[in-house]
């Protein structure tokens, strides 16, 4: 048996992983799961927190990391403009179409998402439930927060694993 170059594990767990990476097709936009730790970590411009239809949003607590099927955070703490705040689960997608084309629309596991959270939207798109876009709503910069985010896991793929510089476990 010959000798393994020195990166060989790294390369091969990065091509082996990367179908089950959860993206969307665009170059530019990130992976699921790195938003999901955006969220988490509520790396965003808390104050600037609005949906796409102007209600300003104020998180309380972000809800607790659901890593089994249904909605990514459930019991979320969220104040919509003056309104009390409510608890509910939140949904992290990528497009707007995620919704629809995950199923979530007729999955009974949804009913309570309270926030469907998205990279971004095109400004047609329609809902029936608030929807907050974060492409423009990052405390740093998107590639800074991907180079980041690689250099402390060590990976230099696509994929997500651990947390954001600077929040706390």
């Amino acid at each position: 048996m010959g000798i393994l170059p020195p990166q060989f594990y790294e390369d091969w767990r990065d091509r082996a992983h990367s179908r089950f990476a959860l993206r969307d097709d665009r170059s530019d936009s990130p992976p699921e799961r790195l938003l999901q730790q955006i969220w988490h970590h509520q790396r965003l411009l808390r104050d600037e927190l609005r949906t796409l239809d102007g209600q300003r949003v104020r998180i309380i607590h972000p809800g607790f990391w659901n890593k089994e099927p249904g909605p990514d955070f459930r019991d979320a703490v969220i104040q919509f403009d003056s309104s009390p705040a409510i608890v509910g689960d939140v949904e992290i997608d990528l497009q707007a179409s995620g919704w629809r084309g995950h199923g979530h629309a007729a999955n009974p596991a949804y009913k309570k998402v309270v926030l469907h959270v998205l990279w971004d939207v095109p400004a047609t798109a329609k809902s029936d439930r608030p929807r907050l876009a974060l492409k423009k709503l990052l405390d740093s910069p998107f590639a800074r927060s991907r180079t980041l985010a690689q250099r402390r896991t060590g990976s230099r793929s696509r994929r997500f694993d651990g947390p954001m510089l600077g929040a706390s476990s």
